[in-house]
Formats: C-alpha cells, sequence, structure tokens
C-alpha cells in the first residue's frame, strides 16, 4: 500500500492548529487508499491517541518557526548601517551575523538528518506522497542535502507548502528587496537541480504568499485552501435562538491578535450590551496572567463568582440548549468568560460552533499575507465575523461587503441630487439617511494598495457632528469599491477625503457613482462580516452586527456554502493528487 507521509516539524502534541491541520489530511488521504505516516517534532505528546493502524514518527528537533525567528534577526541586522559605527560595534554586527548564520546551518543539517532517518525506517517507494504543509526556505535548504544523499527520493511526490513571508511591506515595497533575496533563490534553484521538478509541486496558504514567491520566478507556486473540520461547515445552517450573543477571540491570545483592543471594545459597549445581557465575551488563553491588565481583572472577577474549578467541571448554560462537556469551554451566564488553551478537538469544535461573531482584531503587518485557521472555520460555520482592515481576512469579507452596498444602491430610493459645495463637501438634502459614494482607482493599481477613505459631518453652522473612515481594497474584476455612509441626524454637509492608507505614493480615484439614499430604518453596512480601519471602529461595528444578527449570520450562512466544501480536506487532499497524477500521469490509489 502506498504510503501518504505528513511532515509537520513544529507538530508538537495533541491540540491546535497544526494537528487538526495534520489529522483532517491524514484522514483523508486514508480513505483514497494510503496509508498515513505522521512525522513530528521530537518531544509530540499523546502519540497513543493517533488511531492505532496510523504510523508516527518523531525524529525532528527544530521547529519552522524557530527558524523562521533566526531568518528575521538577520534580516534586521542586514538593515542596520555599520559603516559610521566604531569598531567594536562593527566587530560585534559581525559576530552576532556569523553566529545566527551557524544557527540555521545547524537547523539545516539537523532537518536533513531527520529526514533521513524518518525514510531510513519507513522506506521509500514509487506512488508515494509527501506533504509538508508548513515549510521554510531554511527547511527546503535541509530537504536539498536530504535529497542529494538520497537518490530514491526522486521515486515520490514532494509537496511543499510555504506559509512565511519573504518579502517585507506590501507589494509596492517589494522591487527594492528583490536583490536580498538571491540567497532564497539559490536554495530553489539547489532544489531543481537535486530533484525531477515534475516530483516536487509547490503551494502557499493564501494569494498573497503566493505572489511573493512566485515574484520569484524559479518555480510555480499555487494557492493551496486552508482544510478545517467538515463538521463546521455541516453545522452552518444550525443556529440556535438565544438572547445573548458571543463574541469570541479564539487561538493563543498572542500580542499580534489584538488582545488590547478588547478592553475598548467592553467600555464602550458595558451598558448597552453586556449589563443587558446581549452580549458576552469569550476569550481563549493558557491563563488569565496572559491577558491585558484592564481585562484580566474583569476576567478573574468572573472566575471568582463560581469558581474556575467549578466552571470547567460542570458547565450548565443558563441560557441555552447547548452545552459544553467539559473542561474549558464558555460558560454561557458570565459576561466575560475564558477558555483554555489549547482545547481538545471536541471542546475547541463546540466552542467554535457556539460562537455568534468572531473578532479577529489581528495586527495588519503581521497578517497582512497570513491566513488565519480561526477565520477559516468561522466562515465555514456560516458565523460571521469582524477583522481588520488591510490583511488577507480583510480581503476575504471585501466582496460580500462591497455587494451588499451596490444591492442598497439599486433598492434604496435615492434622495433628489445635492449639490457640491466645495470640491469634495456635498450639501446633504433633506430625507436622505445615507450616502453611497463608489470609488474608482486610477492609480497606482495592483494589489498592496489600499485607499483611506476620510468622512466628516458638519452641521449647518459647520460644527462637526463626527468623523470617520473607512479602508478599501481592489476588487479582482476592477469594479468600483463602494462606502455607505448613515448620516447622523442634523447634518448638513459630508466631506470626503481619500489617500493612500498603507503607503507614501499618492493615490488617485475617481467618484464613480454618488447618491443619497433614503431608508427607513437602519440599514447594515455589510454581509457576512465587517471591516475596522482601526482599533477605534470595532465598537461601533459590533453595534451594527448585533443590531442586524439575523442579517448578517443569515449571509455568513450563504457564504459558508462555497467557502466550506472549497475549504474541507477532501478538497485538500485532490488539489495535491490531482497535481502529481497531472505532471506524471501517475493513477492514484481510489477511495
Amino acid at each position: 500500500m502506498a504510503k501518504f507521509v505528513l511532515i509537520d516539524h513544529s507538530l508538537k502534541g495533541i491540540g491546535g492548529h497544526n494537528y487538526e491541520y495534520a489529522v483532517h489530511i491524514l484522514r483523508t488521504a486514508e480513505q483514497r487508499g494510503f496509508r498515513p505516516v505522521l512525522a513530528a517534532w521530537r518531544g509530540f505528546r499523546d502519540g497513543r491517541r493517533l488511531p492505532d493502524d496510523w504510523t508516527l514518527h518523531t525524529p525532528y528537533r527544530h521547529t519552522t518557526y524557530q527558524s523562521d525567528r533566526v531568518v528575521r534577526k538577520l534580516d534586521a541586522l542586514a538593515t542596520v548601517d555599520t559603516d559610521e559605527a566604531p569598531m567594536l560595534s562593527r566587530t560585534w554586527h559581525r559576530f552576532r551575523r556569523r553566529g545566527l548564520d551557524r544557527k540555521l546551518d545547524r537547523f539545516t543539517d539537523r532537518f536533513a538528518r531527520a529526514t533521513a532517518n524518518l525514510f531510513e525506517r519507513e522506506g521509500i517507494e514509487p506512488g508515494d506522497q509527501v506533504f509538508v504543509p508548513t515549510i521554510s526556505p531554511t527547511d527546503l535548504a535541509g530537504l536539498v542535502r536530504f535529497f542529494r544523499s538520497t537518490p530514491e527520493a526522486s521515486q515520490v511526490h514532494w509537496h511543499l507548502q510555504f506559509h512565511f513571508k519573504i518579502y517585507a511591506g506590501m507589494e509596492p515595497d517589494y522591487p527594492q528587496q528583490d536583490e536580498r533575496l538571491d540567497g532564497v533563490r539559490q536554495i530553489f534553484r539547489d532544489c531543481l537541480a537535486a530533484m525531477p521538478a515534475e516530483k516536487l509541486h509547490f503551494y502557499t496558504t493564501t494569494d498573497q504568499v503566493t505572489r511573493q514567491y512566485n515574484r520569484l520566478g524559479m518555480v510555480p507556486f499555487q494557492t493551496l485552501p486552508y482544510p478545517v473540520d467538515p463538521a463546521f461547515h455541516l453545522a452552518a445552517g444550525d443556529r440556535r435562538e438565544r438572547r445573548t450573543l458571543r463574541a469570541t477571540c479564539l487561538g493563543g491570545l498572542r500580542q499580534e491578535k489584538g488582545p488590547s483592543n478588547l478592553p475598548l471594545v467592553l467600555q464602550r459597549l458595558w451598558d448597552d450590551y453586556f449589563e443587558t445581557g446581549r452580549l458576552q465575551l469569550v476569550v481563549q488563553s493558557r491563563s488569565a496572567a496572559k491577558l491585558p491588565a484592564a481585562l484580566r481583572e474583569l476576567v478573574e472577577q468572573e472566575q471568582s463568582t463560581t469558581g474556575l474549578r467549578a466552571r470547567r467541571e460542570a458547565r450548565v448554560p443558563s441560557n441555552s440548549t447547548s452545552s459544553v462537556d467539559g473542561r474549558g469551554g464558555p460558560s454561557y451566564s458570565k459576561k466575560i468568560d475564558m477558555v483554555g488553551w489549547p482545547l481538545s478537538t471536541e471542546e475547541y469544535r463546540q466552542t467554535i460552533l457556539d460562537s455568534d461573531i468572531g473578532l479577529l482584531l489581528y495586527d495588519r503587518e503581521q497578517y497582512y499575507i497570513r491566513c488565519s485557521g480561526v477565520m477559516v472555520e468561522m466562515l465555514a460555520a456560516g458565523i460571521p465575523v469582524i477583522a481588520t482592515a488591510g490583511c488577507w481576512m480583510a480581503d476575504q469579507l471585501a466582496d460580500p461587503i462591497y455587494r451588499h452596498r451596490e444591492h442598497l444602491r439599486r433598492t434604496l430610493p435615492e434622495v433628489e441630487s445635492a449639490d457640491v459645495l466645495d470640491g469634495d463637501e456635498l450639501a446633504v438634502p433633506d430625507g436622505a439617511s445615507h450616502l453611497f459614494v463608489s470609488f474608482r482607482r486610477i492609480e497606482p493599481t495592483g494589489p498592496g494598495v489600499y485607499v483611506d477613505v476620510r468622512i466628516d459631518q458638519r452641521d449647518a453652522a459647520g460644527t462637526a457632528l463626527g468623523s470617520s473612515h473607512e479602508v478599501l481594497g481592489g476588487r479582482p474584476d476592477g469594479q468600483p469599491t463602494p462606502v455607505l455612509v448613515p448620516v447622523r441626524p442634523g447634518t448638513r454637509s459630508i466631506r470626503l477625503q481619500t489617500a493612500n492608507a498603507y503607503g507614501d505614493v499618492p493615490v488617485v480615484v475617481r467618484q464613480d457613482d454618488i447618491a443619497f439614499l433614503s431608508a427607513d430604518a437602519s440599514c447594515p453596512q455589510g454581509a457576512v462580516g465587517l471591516i475596522a480601519a482601526d482599533a477605534e471602529q470595532v465598537p461601533e461595528l459590533l453595534r451594527d452586527m448585533i443590531d442586524h444578527y439575523d442579517h448578517y449570520r443569515a449571509t455568513a450562512g450563504e457564504f459558508s456554502k462555497q467557502w466550506g466544501p472549497w475549504h474541507s480536506p477532501q478538497q485538500v487532499t485532490t488539489i495535491l493528487l490531482e497535481q502529481s497524477a497531472w505532471q506524471c500521469g501517475q493513477v492514484t490509489p481510489a477511495a
């Protein structure tokens, strides 16, 4: 029987997205007739909980995250200009670089030897498939050493998925970094020299990462959908009615995931939503000590009410028909609750399915190109989310939001057109409840350029009534991007100003369509989810989502009908096997 070998040297134990990814892919490979083999970090815990007929090996000493941290330190050193520095500083700088280079070389060598150890035990046979779902250029250099020492490795197909960025910033920043990546290009040249190209298949986790690696011009990359538990998609239409909505922040609550934004949400919405029982905040963390101080105090107050041990041993929901068996799911009677990290597969699945809103307030720069497993799972389950502008997560939400606004433009009555007072300032006619404006970007074009639209509203005396702004990304089809502005009571004029959201190059846009609309009631600002231009916007976006929750849940449910199947493990495995069959004419085992 042919083997499907999944190598994840960053997989340390049961629980977490690395583990879920590996299990779902190996399970579907087994359904296709392959014998599953998992290769993980040497300290992998609880291997006995894997299926009995799976094979587990733990030869890897270092994770890909360790090598990535070293690479980032080297990149930081490369930006330091030491020409004018004192001799001692220049000497230290060279010493530091040599030390980091040696560490990377050790990682490379150990990866090669661990992979050799793996296949000495398992053997290599034609028809086998090897998938490395998280690999870095440093890991690839180690794989090249293995290829050179093991000619029989060319008998099998190697599927390599790259997760980390190699360029900093956004696409307009890439050209000046090309020369710096000559070392990465050389690794790919070495790989092609050591292994037949038809046995190599290269992937990334997002279109943004794909563009980065294809810019190298070495080998073709394609985006592989991120697989999630099919149970999320199957439950997408299962909505239990309850009075309290749960907004959840899941995954290890590291600083890059925006925990510092949560106290503002609590402060702005406490009286109207938390105290009245309309909203509950659920956060996931290893301990309360990891939370921001203001949030930690509130969590500890909630915990002291019933006691943490009692909450983990017997969950009795106060306003829901669902429950979590056990050790770390949400306590529904709390205004703020903390669930453990990591959770078991069953606990984590139930925590997702018991969510009503996903809060993904991640750092834009860290997540510009990165996929969020939590977001993929929530959208597969039909759960609306709020995400940070200017990153991969926002790009997934943009089109349904834009299409919703265009639908309102077609269906809401238009108020008689108003005069332009001065440049970008518009007079607001009587009866107007919303301003609709769509912008067509003229230059610069292409991905990585976002337009910041600032909206200022004033009364008849010119007094400011409020300001807001929105970040617009481009659309794949080049269509205009719309803004929908609720008109505040007493507003007589609105000024619109546009700028490049994240770069220095001026953007040129044209107002493609502009109209004042009249609605009898407030209209939801988006569909499926909402995009926060900054942390200040999050409370108001939550208000909009809660006040129009049926709309957001319904549109997220419709969205899941395409999103869920595309992100299924079966779809991912099919792509992998079709790549090898297409390139070599190989017939893969039937289901």
